[in-house]
């Protein structure tokens, strides 16, 4: 990122960064305005192309910023010792939830980013998106107990079905406009249940 948009105020840059997530959240790449965004952030669209450059440079920074807080977020703060695998699964969300409590519109974001089609970006991000699957699958497949699992549900198939159920929850939810995020928390959890009682041996 630009290093005069670092020097601002950290809470100007979340402010400025909430808008961007927000209307890029809402719309997909080619449709969003900038003018959308410079309205919710209070600032002159002449400031927002000073501190990103143009409308990709943002949209592609938000997505790397996204990507390092979530990696960041996850390195410090999932327990190296914890082997179960539903037990790391609901730490993590419970550490995306922590994110969503500052930038409540990153994972809308960052969900319609997945499947942007546009060239301008569509490279960019899907590069990210490779690094970050690869890391967060490496991560389970290296730390869990793969003896709790019923005998014919291998880590791998358990690792898919997880983050088909998690895309799918997280599509359908945040397109809510008003998230009740601790509600969201504890309906991902009571799915993540009834998988666990389905995965795991008696």
């Amino acid at each position: 990122m630009n290093p005069s948009f670092l020097k601002l105020d950290p809470d100007k840059q979340r402010m400025i960064m909430n808008a961007a997530f927000q209307v890029f959240a809402q719309h997909d790449y080619k449709q969003a305005n900038t003018n959308d965004i410079v309205a919710k952030a209070a600032i002159s669209k002449g400031l927002l192309f000073h501190y990103f450059g143009s409308k990709r440079n943002l949209y592609v920074e938000l997505y790397k910023f996204g990507y390092s807080i979530v990696r960041e977020h996850m390195q410090t703060r999932l327990p190296k010792q914890e082997r179960d695998f539903f037990t790391l699964i609901i730490k993590a969300q419970r550490i995306k939830t922590d994110i969503m409590m500052g930038y409540p519109h990153l994972f809308s974001f960052m969900l319609r980013a997945y499947y942007e089609q546009d060239g301008e970006v569509a490279s960019s991000i899907a590069s990210l998106n490779l690094l970050s699957i690869e890391a967060n699958v490496a991560l389970l497949l290296q730390q869990c107990d793969r003896s709790k699992f019923k005998d014919h549900i291998s880590l791998e198939q358990a690792v898919n079905i997880v983050n088909w159920m998690s895309e799918g929850f997280m599509r359908t939810k945040l397109q809510q406009d008003d998230m009740d995020i601790p509600s969201l928390q504890q309906q991902y959890e009571d799915y993540l249940l009834l998988l666990k009682n389905s995965f795991y041996k008696e």
